[in-house]
């Protein structure tokens, strides 16, 4: 049986299509406000539809560990809409391909960080690690396969193939596709006299773990540019491919 959990952003009146079309199906569903996330309202869904933009859909894939989630582009002539499956205007013919099972599952890559030892939600483009105050810099130990720096810089940046085609691209890392690796680049890395930094970019393969601690007093994980968690002095944060891909709704 379908069970079906639509998420939306305060007064988007779009809404109000999609309900129609779940209405007329007879369709078992739960409309909550992004605003309003958590972890109980997902419980026994099995598709979960974002209605919005990319925002909404990163905010929502937070919450989701195997469920379906079918994106909505509530506004096409404003929402780059990169994740989406569907608009407003095409979602009921698109809804009635979903229900005839006529489309395919698309397994999108996730970072998996433990920060601590403690989980932080699971990120579908990328992590920023680096001080809270962007003109501040950012201090840090990086380790990787068996290397280790003490760096200064504006931030790591660290992102999947989907990632690639947002911040990581942004930061001129040329869009790749595969699920098996991810990639992580230093911005703006500080070279002096006591500091010539070699670890500044590259792609880390499926099994490999990319780890940093804090040197900062102010510094922050970010996932997703959305979920924001703190990085004080100290601090140990674990990056590696998530066991737990995002399941994505898509159309040929």
């Amino acid at each position: 049986m379908l069970n079906v959990l639509v998420v939306y952003n305060k007064n988007d009146k779009s809404i109000e299509l999609i309900k129609s079309s779940l209405r007329k199906r007879n369709i078992n569903f739960k409309c909550i406000e992004r605003s309003g996330l958590k972890k109980t309202v997902f419980k026994n869904k099995n598709l979960i539809i974002a209605v919005g933009g990319d925002g909404t859909f990163l905010r929502t894939s937070h919450f989701i560990k195997d469920e379906l989630l079918f994106g909505v582009n509530s506004n096409p002539d404003r929402k780059e809409g990169f994740f989406m499956s569907s608009c407003k205007n095409d979602f009921d013919k698109k809804f009635e391909l979903f229900l005839k099972n006529k489309f395919y599952i698309e397994k999108l890559a996730r970072l998996k960080s433990r920060i601590n030892k403690n989980e932080a939600c699971l990120a579908l483009n990328e992590v920023f690690i680096g001080n809270k105050i962007p003109y501040k810099t950012s201090h840090y130990k990086i380790f990787l396969a068996n290397k280790t720096e003490e760096q200064k810089s504006s931030g790591v940046l660290v992102g999947t193939s989907s990632g690639s085609n947002a911040w990581l691209k942004s930061a001129g890392i040329k869009p790749f596709s595969s699920s098996k690796k991810f990639y992580f680049i230093v911005r703006e890395p500080y070279t002096g006299k006591l500091t010539k930094p070699l670890l500044t970019k590259g792609f880390i393969g499926n099994n490999k773990v990319l780890k940093i601690k804090s040197e900062m007093d102010n510094g922050i994980a970010a996932v997703d540019s959305n979920k924001e968690y703190k990085f004080k002095k100290g601090s140990v944060i674990e990056i590696s491919i998530s066991q737990n891909p995002l399941n994505v709704v898509r159309f040929k």
